[in-house]
């Protein structure tokens, strides 16, 4: 499954978000798929700044040259271009597993459901 966990600019938990698997079982693809999941999320709360982090490095580096010579791979990096170009400002990091154990705990629940789970406001 997978699990976002987006915060403010003070560092403030402001939602979570359990979304159903939906990769190929490739970790690279799991991630990307989990940032275009993520950009879509934020799109829909009107955030014209945001700041992805994932704990991939592969995946991240995948996005920083946008380019691979797998077609599945370059489909996914040209919808994160175009979701990515919609938002004012938008930028990819990489972020320990070790700092992100509130997602990495929201992808284990994840994995049980049947459909996504948003949770506003918290």
């Amino acid at each position: 499954g997978i699990g976002i966990t987006p915060k403010n600019n003070f560092n403030q938990l402001f939602a979570t978000w359990k979304l159903k698997e939906r990769s190929t079982g490739s970790i690279v693809l799991h991630y990307l798929q989990a940032m275009k999941l993520a950009l879509c999320k934020t799109k829909e709360q009107d955030w014209q700044l945001t700041k992805i982090q994932i704990p991939d490095t592969q995946a991240l580096n995948l996005i920083r040259r946008q380019g691979s010579s797998n077609k599945g791979i370059t489909a996914h990096l040209e919808d994160i271009r175009y979701f990515s170009s919609m938002f004012r400002k938008c930028s990819f990091d990489s972020l320990s597993c070790e700092l992100n154990k509130l997602s990495i705990r929201l992808s284990e629940l994840a994995t049980h459901i049947d459909f996504d789970e948003e949770f506003l406001d918290l």
